[in-house]
């Protein structure tokens, strides 16, 4: 009887404690609007260094240290900055890896899985497209992995390293006359 007792009280306290943390999740999401992340993409072997700047429905992608670009997303548009070539790209985009950032986004997926790993929670999302797997640090309250699966291949990886004031990443975006754009949307 006792053991019975004990076995769904921790029941119990494992399905809040996880459904706190799918909470608190959320709320980081929400959070990190007018923010900019630091974090690192992990892209086969390589490893690159960024930011990821949050202001309104506008996301900025600073890999400017790595590749010399400088990404902005605004609603299903691209705007690639090439300071190396001078030059603008515009594309379409339908859903891509920064657009998790948007917690709108988010709320299209439905818990799968949940797990504890290397002293983080782990929350397994699906949207019958994409597996977001995201671990999250109860301690320092926020989230320090995201990697989504797509028919079994890794189609990001990012560990999050800190977060701080918005950088006004905008501010870096000045092009003069010289520059090209070229312009991939389809209509």
């Amino acid at each position: 009887m006792k053991n019975k007792f004990l076995l769904n009280l921790l029941l119990i306290s494992n399905v809040f404690c996880f459904e706190n943390v799918e909470s608190k999740i959320e709320n980081f999401f929400s959070l990190v609007q007018n923010k900019t992340i630091n974090l690192i993409i992990k892209n086969n072997e390589t490893k690159i260094n960024s930011n990821l700047s949050i202001d309104g429905d506008i996301i900025f992608f600073d890999s400017s240290n790595h590749d010399n670009t400088i990404t902005k997303i605004q609603n299903n548009t691209i705007f690639t900055y090439d300071f190396q070539n001078e030059r603008l790209i515009i594309e379409n985009a339908d859903e891509n890896f920064l657009s998790f950032f948007k917690f709108k986004n988010f709320n299209d997926y439905k818990v799968i899985k949940k797990s504890i790993f290397e002293d983080n929670h782990r929350i397994t999302y699906s949207n019958n497209i994409y597996t977001l797997e995201i671990d999250f640090n109860e301690e320092l309250n926020r989230i320090m992995k995201i990697k989504v699966v797509q028919n079994e291949n890794i189609y990001f990886e990012v560990e999050i390293l800190k977060i701080f004031e918005n950088n006004n990443t905008i501010e870096k975006l000045l092009i003069t006359n010289d520059w090209k754009t070229v312009d991939w949307r389809v209509e």
